[in-house]
């Protein structure tokens, strides 16, 4: 389960990418850190499309850098993803 701070700081960090994974449904004028962000619509871009076909990665595009659960992920390569099959985490080499 995620919570709310969590999640609404995932959406922004989809929309801030360099290679966005969404993108605002309507025009949006307040700022991206304020609690406006969250009553805004949001919709999938063409990147957001092919990261969701598996046709594409979000790490790979954007990169990562970020604390979660004590280990920090960092860079645009993945050691490690969770498989929906096994249910479980898999080397991703």
């Amino acid at each position: 389960m995620v919570g709310d701070g969590f999640l609404f700081d995932m959406l922004r960090t989809f929309v801030r990418a360099r290679h966005p994974l969404l993108r605002f449904a309507e025009p949006f004028t307040g700022k991206l850190d304020s609690y406006q962000f969250n009553g805004s619509k949001i919709t999938v871009t063409d990147a957001g499309q092919r990261v969701l076909a598996g046709k594409a990665d979000h790490v790979a595009l954007n990169g990562i850098n970020r604390w979660i659960g004590g280990v920090h992920l960092l860079g645009h390569r993945v050691r490690w993803r969770w498989d929906e099959r096994l249910h479980r985490i898999v080397s991703a080499r």
